[in-house]
């Protein structure tokens, strides 16, 4: 595990050096988040104003990135589009974009930024003041790179929840390994965005809420309302984890309704509550008086007088999603690059599906020989609460989004990505469903992870540079790049992620041996 671990991080450093600057998911209004927070830390803007400076602007028109009045750029739809290289390791416009005067970085001149609660935003600009005096494309990286380490935390969460359902080293560092080389996540968490801490404790709070339906403590109370309340405070989609949490909490409070007392069951109510406030639940108490005040009963759903569309009704939407989602969602939710132009080959795609539907048969095949136990085990505790969440989290996004439907008579638009917040529960399923066909699918997905996420790195970079020659390759892919990722750094870089997945898998083999 410790070595998967090293792995992530060389992984997601090979993937953040490689990928050009602004190509990660809405990373240009991330990042201008952070900018405007530390360049202009006097003034208060909720989207109503100017917050992207000039400074990124003109880094983005260079570059091709800047959008449009519908949200396209040069490489939007269009993969075959690319910027025209030098014939050095620097781009024909990359000392213009470092030698920009300090005043653009004051310059409000568009709107851009990512209107989500601080945390992330003010952890960044930390980085952004270590790096003040550099150019933007070391303060970019500079921050792709201090985030690396929260995919780590997903997939420490993806093997310990799999070992609490199963304890099998195997089978975790399985479920583990499959959220590791998830090339799709690996893109997203390798960038500057809000998500990947959003991602991070949806994992943990899953993986805390599980240890507490296997047994009460009072310290995993806790550290659910503590995460509760910084979870809201990233994203307001946190609040669909307390259709996790909850009903668990209740159901680990049953089997002790004799024994705690009334008195002790307020206090503890009040601790877990005042937690959850203090650490960023207080900004949705206020938007939830807000939106009280404005009649509409429900924070982020649409009033009644709105709607334009009455009689579409649940079952509808429910219907035009599950096309959606075959057509469009899951081809994404394993990996789409260079904004939405360059998904993954076709082949890579059927074999996923396929392998999908094959651990759709095994999850039906387990579910029947555990249920036939007729008795409730740990393990079966432990899966439905998984299946439970993965459910349960598909089913808030369509509520939320029939009800965006009916208001704007179109989708939100929800991606594959989406639904990483539940990443950790989804791969374990995958894993026990193959598993449940024979014990050898487990081994060979986990190799097929890893050469996955070659695959996708190799399709992703070869679409923004020529891989025809490795010395046009490396020139190219260092173009408009901080000092530590041109040349010899992205060759090492390269030479350590690839030796590292060797070893791994080797080890891998070993494991599987012993195991068997």
């Amino acid at each position: 595990m410790w070595l998967l671990i090293i792995i992530i991080l060389f992984k997601g450093l090979l993937w953040s050096l490689f990928i050009p600057l602004w190509h990660f998911p809405d990373e240009q209004a991330h990042f201008s988040h952070v900018a405007f927070n530390v360049e202009k830390p006097s003034l208060i803007n909720f989207g109503k104003g100017l917050d992207l400076n000039q400074e990124i602007a003109i880094s983005e028109q260079l570059l091709g990135t800047y959008r449009d009045e519908q949200g396209n750029n040069s490489f939007t739809y269009h993969p075959e589009y690319n910027l025209e290289y030098s014939n050095s390791q620097q781009g024909t416009d990359e000392e213009k974009i470092k030698n920009l005067p300090l005043e653009t970085r004051f310059n409000l001149v568009g709107r851009e930024s990512a209107y989500y609660p601080e945390p992330y935003y003010n952890l960044s600009g930390l980085i952004y003041k270590l790096f003040y005096n550099q150019d933007i494309f070391v303060r970019v990286f500079t921050i792709r790179i201090f985030w690396l380490f929260l995919l780590t935390v997903i997939v420490w969460s993806a093997y310990q929840l799999a070992w609490l359902l199963k304890p099998n080293r195997l089978f975790a560092l399985t479920a583990a390994a499959l959220t590791a080389f998830h090339p799709m996540l690996t893109f997203v968490s390798s960038g500057v965005t809000s998500d990947n801490l959003f991602n991070a404790l949806y994992s943990l709070l899953i993986l805390l809420a599980a240890n507490l339906l296997i047994k009460f403590s009072i310290w995993k109370l806790i550290f659910i309302a503590i995460i509760t309340g910084i979870g809201v405070n990233t994203k307001p989609q946190f609040l669909a984890s307390l259709a996790i949490s909850m009903p668990v909490i209740l159901l680990s409070f049953w089997p002790l309704r004799h024994k705690i007392k009334l008195r002790q069951t307020l206090i503890f109510s009040c601790i877990g509550l005042i937690l959850v406030y203090f650490f960023g639940g207080y900004l949705q108490v206020n938007i939830l008086i807000k939106s009280w005040s404005a009649g509409i009963p429900i924070p982020y759903f649409s009033s009644k007088t709105s709607v334009l569309l009455p009689d579409y009704t649940l079952l509808d939407h429910f219907i035009w999603t599950v096309k959606h989602t075959i057509r469009e969602v899951i081809p994404w939710f394993w990996g789409v690059f260079r904004w939405l132009s360059l998904t993954l080959p076709v082949w890579v795609n059927r074999v996923l599906n396929r392998l999908a539907l094959v651990s759709g048969l095994g999850l039906i095949i387990y579910s029947f020989k555990l249920f036939k136990q007729r008795k409730i085990t740990r393990e079966m505790k432990i899966f439905v609460f998984i299946l439970y969440t993965a459910v349960i989290y598909f089913f808030t996004l369509l509520v939320w989004d029939w009800d965006f439907f009916r208001s704007h008579n179109f989708s939100f638009g929800i991606q594959g990505r989406y639904y990483f917040p539940v990443i950790v529960p989804s791969m374990i399923l995958i894993i026990i469903g193959l598993q449940s066909i024979s014990k050898y699918l487990n081994l060979l997905v986990s190799y097929w992870f890893i050469f996955l996420n070659w695959i996708a790195f190799y399709v992703v970079v070869s679409s923004y540079y020529d891989t025809g020659s490795f010395k046009t390759f490396i020139i190219q892919a260092s173009q408009y790049k901080p000092f530590f990722a041109k040349g010899w750094w992205l060759i090492i870089a390269l030479a350590l992620s690839f030796i590292l997945s060797v070893v791994f898998s080797l080890q891998l083999f070993k494991l599987f041996r012993h195991e068997k």
